[in-house]
C-alpha cells in the first residue's frame, strides 16, 4: 500500500460494513437486496491496485477519490442485477439490467455497492414502508419510522455504521 495513503484494507471495510449490516438489518430492515460477495470481490481488486504501483498516491487520488469505500443505494436507483421494485408489488420481481449514471459514477470512482436499501412506494411517502419489502425502523427507536424516501439510505444504518460513504441518488447527495 502507498505510504499515507490507508492503514486498512478495503477488504478489512468492507467486512466491518457486511457484518455490521448482517447483524443490524434483522432489527431495522434498511439493506433489501445485497451484493456482499461482489463487493469483497472489488474489495480485493482495489487493495491490490493500491498494493500493485501501477498508479502513483495522486494518480489514484485523482482517478479514484472513493476507492475501497463500500456505499449502497436506494431501490429506486437501477444496479445492474439487484432488485429494481420502487417500493410496488408490481415490480417485486424486477431486476435493474444495467447501473444508473450515479452508480456507474460511485463504481468509477472506485467506490465499492454493497446493496439495495429499502424506500416507499416511489419515493413519495413520508415513512419508508411498502408491500414489497414492509416497514425500515428507526435505529434510535424501532417503534418509529425513519421517515420517507430516504429511509432505508443514509438513516436507516448510519447509526449502526460509524461513519460511511452514502449516496442518495435521487437528490445527488453523497453523505459521508
Amino acid at each position: 500500500m502507498l505510504e499515507g495513503l490507508s492503514k486498512i484494507s478495503a477488504v478489512e471495510v468492507v467486512e466491518g460494513f457486511v457484518e455490521r449490516i448482517k447483524l443490524v438489518n434483522p432489527l431495522i430492515n434498511a439493506v433489501v437486496c445485497d451484493r456482499f460477495e461482489l463487493a469483497l470481490k472489488e474489495a480485493m481488486e482495489a487493495d491490490e491496485l493500491i498494493g500493485s504501483g501501477k498508479l502513483t498516491k495522486e494518480q489514484l487520488q485523482q482517478q479514484k477519490p472513493f476507492l475501497g469505500i463500500p456505499f449502497t443505494t436506494k431501490d429506486s436507483t437501477a444496479a445492474k442485477g439487484l432488485l429494481h421494485t420502487l417500493g410496488l408489488v408490481s415490480r417485486r420481481n424486477t431486476k435493474a439490467t444495467e447501473d444508473a449514471d450515479a452508480v456507474v459514477l460511485m463504481k468509477e470512482a472506485g467506490a465499492i455497492l454493497l446493496g439495495t436499501t429499502n424506500i416507499p412506494e416511489l419515493n413519495m411517502w413520508c415513512e419508508t414502508r411498502n408491500n414489497v419489502f414492509g416497514q425500515t425502523l428507526n435505529p434510535y427507536n424501532t417503534t418509529r419510522t425513519v421517515g420517507g424516501s430516504s429511509g432505508g439510505e443514509p438513516r436507516g444504518l448510519r447509526r449502526y455504521s460509524r461513519g460511511r460513504l452514502d449516496w442518495t441518488a435521487n437528490d445527488g447527495e453523497i453523505m459521508v
